[in-house]
């Protein structure tokens, strides 16, 4: 190779590296270099919410208007549960529509207040109001959030012409004068559904009484029992000697409560009767 070659090449190879050095110096021209990523700042301890106050018990009386638009106002509300705490004998004469039935006089009466849902709204009642406050005063000790006592009871709530329903037909237990007995007995003559009840002693009965009168001695211990035996159905009259001691109204309430459909009393007694001149036997 002559010495005009070697310089060629050399300046070639020169010429080469130059050019390589400016690329690279050229890519490097201008690159930014990104910063490190910010440190994450250590987490803020935020104070926890203050804790929710229990919800307010609302348990109060309402007059049987209040009581009517509430249930109106909840009308397709499952949330509403109307109790009656009356006995099954009451409920079934006349309630409330949509009632249910708990008798207070139950010994599983505060069990099974026990088993309902403590946040669904009720309304109670009972007969006159007496039985109803006490049950309010059992939910509020369960911690019930929300019930009504309805004040004076369904008596007062059928005074004021508000709707019920009956299971049964309705009782029919009256005073009638010796008159009116004496109408009715002629009316019943040939009815084997119509009976007559002396509720003196045997020594009484046997010594004068009216007409196919049978003797239930109010006095006995069996009384109520032998009253009990008796078909409900049927239409009774009852007397008794006078109207002192009340004895025969006495007679009247239990046969009520034995949930009789139709009894009559003669007011004042087989004196009454004999005064005004009716028959009696012996």
């Amino acid at each position: 190779m002559t010495k005009k070659s070697l310089k060629n090449l050399m300046m070639l190879v020169l010429s080469v590296s130059l050019v390589i050095g400016a690329v690279l110096a050229g890519g490097c021209v201008g690159k930014e270099v990104e910063p490190p990523p910010p440190e994450t700042p250590p987490p803020i301890n935020e104070p926890e919410p203050p804790p929710q106050e229990p919800t307010p018990q609302i348990i109060g009386d309402i007059t049987p208007q209040e009581a009517f638009t509430l249930i109106q106002d909840d009308h397709d509300n499952p949330d509403l549960v109307i109790i009656d705490v009356r006995t099954p004998e009451e409920f079934a004469e006349e309630h409330i529509e949509d009632a249910i039935n708990l008798d207070y006089y139950s010994e599983t009466f505060q069990d099974e207040l026990d088993t309902l849902d403590r946040d669904t709204t009720y309304l109670i009642y009972c007969r006159s109001g007496v039985r109803s406050a006490d049950a309010l005063d059992i939910m509020a000790g369960l911690d019930f959030r929300e019930a009504y006592n309805m004040t004076g009871g369904i008596i007062q709530w059928v005074e004021e012409e508000l709707p019920t329903i009956q299971e049964t037909p309705p009782q029919i237990i009256e005073d009638i004068t010796p008159q009116e007995a004496f109408a009715l007995i002629q009316d019943n003559q040939d009815n084997p559904d119509f009976i007559i009840i002396d509720v003196r002693t045997p020594e009484e009965f046997a010594e004068e009484h009216i007409e196919d009168a049978i003797n239930i001695d109010y006095r006995s211990e069996n009384f109520r029992d032998e009253l009990s035996q008796l078909d409900k159905d049927k239409t009774y009259l009852i007397y008794y000697t006078c109207a002192c001691g009340g004895i025969d109204s006495k007679t009247l309430d239990v046969m009520a409560e034995l949930n009789f459909s139709e009894v009559y009393k003669i007011s004042g007694g087989l004196n009454k009767w004999k005064a005004d001149g009716f028959p009696t036997v012996e």
